[in-house]
């Protein structure tokens, strides 16, 4: 706990301030969790300082909330492109208490952590400056925060996705909150990266990408296949509306790298056009990797139709 609060007082994240009149702080509180390794063995006691955020008021202490992250299937399809397909080498890195590095632009007033309080100083509140945890925006905010640093060393945001970054065609970062997977050409590479972040932020090493918000990744030395996408539906299977279901499942080698199922939109009247219903459905996931990989300067796509009649 002393830990957490040495770091909210090294990146000043609040000011005490006497309290403004007709203002109801909001309070905070201790979160506890257990850090675990690969084994599942405990590694780390950690204690987080939250803010009570549900007290807050929309249009006086907080607005906007959305904040993109890289899509799971992206990181998936980054690592059979250029890891296992060309041989390019991979690094997860952690950013510690990453949104205490966002500045706040609304004024937002929280009591002192109860057990802390300054000694002559516990009438006033906190008034923060940084964006902590449990407030609707500071997910937000410190996502413009690290995507304006990486604009500003040079990190090229792809168009066609949220949290991928190029830098200078040689070194891949894709980003999910506070962790961050590079992927370069060499190690040197992924080290330059890694080393021009440290000069903003607390990055910790993780090693290679093996455990990732819960998914596990296995790299093995094997070719990668063509690209094949596979799709496939029912025809007016529910008895209740008769709607077909989809499914379909992107492949890039032997890895799956996308997959979903779905309620088609409208009753189809024949298996083709269940199909077809379907495999619209596919093109349009393999139309937004082809222009990925357009901006990666690879190889086009090829999909692959099961439906015999459908090529008719």
């Amino acid at each position: 706990m002393q830990e957490e609060l040495n770091v909210m007082q090294e990146r000043k994240v609040w000011h005490l301030v006497d309290l403004p009149p007709n203002i109801d702080p909001i309070g905070c509180r201790w979160v506890f969790a257990l850090k675990r390794n690969e084994m599942g063995e405990v590694v780390r006691y950690k204690a987080r300082l939250v803010g009570q955020g549900f007290k807050q008021i929309k249009g006086i202490s907080y607005d906007d909330t959305f904040s993109p992250v890289v899509n799971f299937s992206l990181i998936r399809f980054f690592l059979a492109v250029l890891v296992v397909g060309q041989n390019w080498v991979h690094i997860q890195c952690d950013i510690k208490c990453a949104y205490l590095y966002a500045p706040l632009k609304e004024d937002v007033f929280m009591k002192q952590p109860p057990g802390f309080e300054v000694k002559g100083k516990e009438g006033m509140v906190c008034k923060l400056d940084k964006a902590l945890y449990g407030l609707h925006q500071s997910g937000r905010e410190w996502f413009f925060e690290i995507h304006n640093t990486f604009k500003n060393l040079g990190f090229n945001k792809f168009e066609w996705c949220n949290c991928v970054y190029l830098y200078e065609n040689d070194l891949l970062l894709l980003l999910y909150v506070d962790n961050i997977v590079f992927i370069g050409r060499s190690i040197e590479k992924v080290m330059r990266g890694i080393k021009l972040l440290q000069k903003y932020f607390d990055l910790k090493i993780l090693g290679k990408t093996h455990r990732l918000l819960g998914g596990e990744f296995e790299e093995k030395n094997e070719e990668v296949f063509i690209h094949q996408t596979f799709s496939d539906s029912d025809f007016a299977a529910c008895r209740d509306d008769r709607v077909s279901m989809g499914g379909q499942i992107i492949f890039i080698g032997q890895a799956p790298i996308m997959w979903r199922t779905f309620k088609e939109k409208c009753i189809s009247l024949s298996t083709i056009e269940a199909e077809f219903i379907a495999l619209t459905e596919a093109v349009k996931e393999m139309t937004w990797f082809d222009r990925i990989l357009g901006e990666c300067r690879d190889r086009k796509i090829i999909e692959e139709i099961q439906e015999k009649s459908t090529l008719c």
